[in-house]
């Protein structure tokens, strides 16, 4: 069988070596992005299982508007998306990420629990 495919966009590398290095030990593919911009267009290369992605970002997207456009284009509107932050949500992004289909982790998420919630999302 292959191997799940799990794109991670995050501009911080120490959290995308822990997280990563994680999903990697438990048997994914990951890869990964350092923009909203970089995730949207690896996202249709790459054609990932899931999508794990920070809120606050540098450039014009944060996970929030990346999401919104990826749930707007036909090849990637499908793919599960989680936001992976250590901020904790506003009451209006909640409301834009509940109607996106989006779910929330916070970065200090036990690790059996993040591996199991990743499981979900791949349908594991």
């Amino acid at each position: 069988m292959a191997k799940k495919k799990i794109l991670m966009i995050d501009d911080d590398p120490l959290i995308q070596r822990l997280f990563g290095g994680r999903l990697g030990v438990a048997g994914y593919d990951v890869e990964y992005a350092h923009t909203g911009q970089q995730g949207r267009d690896l996202a249709r290369s790459y054609q990932p299982d899931a999508i794990l992605m920070d809120i606050h970002m540098p450039g014009d997207e944060d996970g929030v508007a990346t999401a919104i456009r990826l749930r707007e284009e036909e090849i990637t509107k499908a793919i599960p998306i989680s936001l992976l932050s250590s901020a904790d949500l506003t009451y209006e992004t909640e409301k834009t990420v509940k109607e996106l289909g989006v779910t929330y982790m916070h970065k200090g998420i036990e690790a059996e629990d993040f591996l199991d919630r990743i499981k979900a999302m791949v349908g594991e």
